[in-house]
This record gives structure tokens, sequence and C-alpha cells, in this order.
């Protein structure tokens, strides 16, 4: 009678394990099932982000899954009774050497994800950021892409321009370019209507906002005028060289001089400690 007593408590034990392991099973199981959506989840949200590369997709995927994969292990662990301060501590280990090798890669992928959903930068934008100036030719998870005139593909890191002044010189949607016309008195004065009318008619000035005129200088040597009109962000070169053809053709005695383009105040460089 003893002995089918303890034959029965050693049943009813082993049955309880047995439950429990086929609760663990079922808890990885469910947290496979989960790690799978939430992957597909974290890409089709990914996706609707213009600019992301595939690489950033799968990055953000694969982080997505394990997490969800590493928490069914843990609690399929504790279901089996392991103690779940272990792991807890292992979980906390694990997501700060994650956290801590993906610092840079996170800082770059959330800001890329700022600068898309805000807009401020778009395809072929023109901009100046640290320093450089150029073309935007991609927007990816990790940088913005830039094509300087002199064709070099300048990489950008996403926090750092995030982080740091720029321009957008395509914004707007008209760029002010600007000539200079020098004139000395031997030669009769600057008719001034005349130049603003010849400039007005050039092909790719704009009417709104109107060309300018400022005298720079005016003594009994000379006189120096600054001319500033607007145009299409991509018809600098065309629309500058007409003007002053047009310019000198209008007034043959006067010296007229393409202006460098205005360049964006550089970012400041933070002093030494």
């Amino acid at each position: 009678m003893i002995l089918a007593a303890v034959d029965l408590s050693r049943l009813q034990q082993a049955t309880i394990d047995a439950w429990e392991v086929v609760l663990a099973v079922l808890v990885l199981i469910v947290a496979w099932i989960l790690s799978r959506m939430t992957r597909r989840g974290i890409r089709g949200l990914t996706t609707h982000l213009k600019g992301l590369d595939d690489g950033m997709r799968d990055l953000a995927a694969r982080i997505g899954a394990y997490t969800i994969l590493f928490i069914g292990i843990g609690l399929a662990l504790s279901v089996l009774g392991a103690p779940i301060q272990p792991v807890l501590a292992a979980a906390v280990i694990f997501g700060i050497v994650l956290a801590l090798s993906l610092r840079g890669i996170a800082d770059n992928f959330a800001s890329g994800i700022v600068i898309q959903t805000r807009g401020t930068i778009h395809l072929n934008d023109e901009i100046a950021v640290l320093g450089y100036q150029g073309r935007v030719r991609e927007l990816n998870g990790r940088a913005v892409v830039i094509e300087t005139s002199d064709g070099a593909m300048v990489h950008l890191p996403n926090a750092k321009i995030l982080s740091n002044p720029f321009a957008n010189l395509s914004e707007r949607g008209a760029r002010r370019s600007r000539i200079e016309i020098s004139m000395e008195p031997q030669h009769g004065s600057l008719p001034m209507s005349d130049v603003m009318r010849t400039v007005r008619s050039v092909p790719g000035v704009v009417p709104d906002p109107a060309p300018e005129a400022h005298l720079l200088l005016a003594e009994p040597h000379g006189v120096v005028s600054i001319i500033s009109f607007w145009h299409g962000p991509d018809d600098r070169p065309e629309v500058v060289s007409s003007v002053v053809e047009a310019v000198s053709a209008t007034l043959p005695t006067a010296k007229v001089t393409a202006l460098p383009e205005i360049a964006p105040p550089a970012t400041p460089t933070p002093a030494p400690a």
C-alpha cells in the first residue's frame, strides 16, 4: 500500500514536469511565430519610408524579431523553473551590449527617418551642410549622399545633418545670382534703366522676385553697381552667362563680371575643451 502511494506520487510529479515542458515548448512556438510576424511587420512599415535601403530594413526587422525570440526563450526557461533574475540580468546585459554596438547605426537610422518624414530634404535638392555643397543623389538609412560640383560623391551621416544647421538651396524654387558692372567716367554714365530692362528680358530670369540694382561705388574714377536677379535652382550657369552677354552687348564700354555664388555660412567648429 505504501509502495503504491510512492509510485502514484512519482507519477503525479512526472505528469507535472511533462506539462511544464509542453508549456515551455508552446511558449517557444508562440515566440517564434510572433518574431516572424514582427519581422514582416517592420519590413512592411519601413517600406513606406522612401530612401531606406534593404540592408537597413533587414537590420531593423532582425533586431525586432530577435528581441521577441529572446523574450520567449526567457519565459520558457522560467516556466521550466529557472530563476527569473538571471534571465532578466541576461536580457539587460544583452540590451546594453546591443545598444552600445549599434549606437551609431541606430542614431543614423532614427535621424534618417526624421529627415524623410519631415520632408526638409528631397532627391535632387541642392544643400549646403558641414562644409559641403552639392545635389542630393540618395537618401538612405545611414547617410544623405550628395554630388558636389567637381563630381565627388559625399556621404553625410544622417545624425550629423540633423544636429547641424544646413541650407536647402532648392527649397524656395529660385536662386539668386549677381553681376558687377563697372564703368569709367569717360565712357559716360551708367544707364541703369536700360540695364534692368536687358536683365529682365534674358530667358531664365524670373520676374518675381524682380531684379534689383545696388550702387556699390560712385567716385570720379568710375561707377560700380551690383545687379542681382533670380532664376531656377538648376539654371545658374546658363542664365548668368546669358545675362553677362546681354548686358555687355547693351554696355559695350562697361566691364561686366559674374560674381561668385554667395556661400552659406560655414558650420562653426566647437572649441577644444
